[in-house]
């Protein structure tokens, strides 16, 4: 089980069990590095005796905070490690957890979409093991770490009063059919991100702003104000961030 102390944030490895080895060394290395920056990495190595190894990890993967994939030609042809990235993927939208894919060993993950969409480390794709000098790639990695942890520990401390989460979550939609039946679809189903325009400016041009900024200027403590017509998304915007 992870640590879980204090506001200790929770890492999750994905590899594949061919890359052991490789895996322990890059896990020793990181432990080295996140034992004092409120991190606990966690691999199915550290599962009991007697426990029931498949519902640990999901609770594991579950709990994550940052998931690291640990790529390689292994990994590619792994239906468990690929079934860990796609439920990755719904924990990064359902509580903005952090993907890192790290390239272990050269194999083909720029042709694997799914994967291929995320930025993956070390820097243009060089396998770790391929690094004369693998602490310039630990380097790249801690670097990167130390990014998320601080930008997950800025989230996890924003705080909004009960009374607007309560007033968020009871205007959750659902749509209706045949205007009886309601369909198990929710807001994260149907959201679609909005753009709007900055214009607390000093009256010069106002610029364009993707909703998904405001999850970063809210990060870095800025204040929002966020106004529209009636029925324009206001409500479903905030909800979402």
């Amino acid at each position: 089980m992870n640590a879980n102390i204090g506001n200790c944030l929770n890492g999750f490895i994905s590899y594949s069990h061919d890359d052991v080895n490789d895996v322990i060394a890059l896990k020793t290395k990181l432990e080295e590095f996140t034992q004092n920056r409120r991190l606990a990495l966690w691999y199915d190595r550290e599962i009991d005796v007697g426990t029931k190894w498949k519902p640990e990890i999901e609770e594991q993967l579950n709990g994550a905070d940052i998931v690291v994939f640990c790529i390689s030609d292994s990994f590619l042809k792994s239906k468990s490690c690929r079934d860990e990235f796609r439920r990755a993927i719904e924990l990064k939208r359902e509580t903005y957890a952090e993907i890192i894919p790290i390239i272990l060993k050269d194999c083909e993950w720029e042709a694997e979409k799914e994967i291929s969409d995320y930025q993956a480390i070390p820097e243009y794709g060089k396998p770790l093991v391929s690094f004369e000098t693998i602490e310039e790639a630990y380097a790249q990695i801690s670097n990167v770490l130390a990014n998320k942890i601080d930008l997950i520990s800025r989230r996890k401390g924003l705080n909004f009063t009960d009374s607007f989460n309560n007033e968020l979550q009871s205007m959750d939609p659902l749509l209706t059919v045949s205007g009886s039946e309601h369909m198990d679809l929710r807001l994260e189903d149907v959201y679609v991100d909005l753009e709007l325009n900055d214009q607390w400016d000093n009256g010069k041009e106002s610029k364009p702003i993707q909703g998904a900024e405001l999850v970063s200027m809210l990060i870095n403590g800025e204040r929002l104000l966020i106004s529209g017509d009636s029925q324009s998304g206001k409500t479903s915007l905030c909800k979402n961030l």
